[in-house]
């Protein structure tokens, strides 16, 4: 059976999968953590808490195997997903503690190529703060139809972008949260004069 491309939460479910596989190919890069009807999904860049009745379409395809049992927490390795030291945080907490972005924040159209030793390294989305940019990878701009979230942050030059199927991101069911890159001085002055 042919997997859809979104869900009606508004996720590129592709987009995702491929990600979440391209992760899991290094070993503790994905966490993944079943609770109170919600799964979370931790990796290096981005983090998701999803319904977790969107485990079958959206992460079984990179697991290769059931959900885990409610508040056991599975981790990438070089034998597939296996349970992880209960010792440990789960990616629900992981999720909760980094997640902690209240402020409303604006996606833009703006798209900027980043250059790294004379090739382009990648091209960000820039959302922003007020006058202080935030750039977001493009390919983790495209893991939700922005039509359908709205986009929080916080003061921290370092903060990530949370967003969320709801305007109070405590009472949301689906939440992206992306790590930011940090604009360098010339496009910092760019948006200070563009947002002033």
């Amino acid at each position: 059976m042919k997997r859809a491309t979104s869900t009606p939460a508004g996720l590129n479910v592709k987009k995702i999968t491929a990600y979440l596989k391209g992760q899991a190919k290094s070993r503790n890069a994905v966490r993944i953590t079943c609770q109170s009807g919600s799964v979370y999904i931790i990796t290096g860049y981005a983090a998701f808490k999803l319904p977790a009745i969107l485990y079958r379409d959206v992460i079984q395809p990179v697991t290769m195997q059931d959900a885990p049992a409610d508040g056991v927490t599975i981790v990438s390795s070089d034998a597939g997903f296996v349970v992880n030291d209960p010792h440990q945080l789960t990616a629900a907490q992981m999720f909760q503690k980094f997640s902690a972005c209240k402020e409303e924040v604006k996606r833009t159209s703006i798209l900027q190529e980043v250059e790294a030793k004379g090739k382009v390294w990648g091209t960000f989305r820039m959302f922003r703060n007020g006058s202080r940019p935030i750039m977001i990878n493009s390919e983790y701009d495209a893991f939700v139809d922005h039509h359908e979230f709205v986009y929080h942050s916080s003061n921290s030059p370092f903060a990530p972008i949370l967003a969320t199927d709801t305007v109070d991101p405590k009472k949301a069911a689906v939440s992206v949260l992306i790590a930011p890159m940090k604009a360098n001085d010339e496009i910092q002055q760019v948006c200070n004069r563009l947002f002033a």
